[in-house]
């Protein structure tokens, strides 16, 4: 689904970002609303503070794909309410 409010795109990221910190992995996030296309950009420190581990992105995809469908539905009905 493509992200057209900011505020959104801004709770997207901040959901990533918590669940990363979480899994022990620093991070950061940004939104760009300076496009056409706004978006969300992370950035993950790829060891793990907490257990030292790396992180691999593309075993951590389908989950987060998954995570992400679920925190944009809540969202979506906390903005309805």
């Amino acid at each position: 689904e493509e992200l057209t409010d900011p505020y959104t795109a801004w709770r997207i990221g901040e959901q990533i970002s918590q669940w990363y910190f979480l899994c022990g992995y620093v991070n950061c996030f940004g939104v760009h609303t300076n496009t056409d296309n706004l978006h969300v950009h992370i950035v993950v420190d790829n060891t793990s503070y907490v257990y030292g581990g790396s992180f691999f992105f593309f075993d951590e995809s389908n989950i987060l794909r998954i995570k992400i469908g679920e925190w944009l539905a809540d969202i979506t009905a906390e903005k309805n309410v």
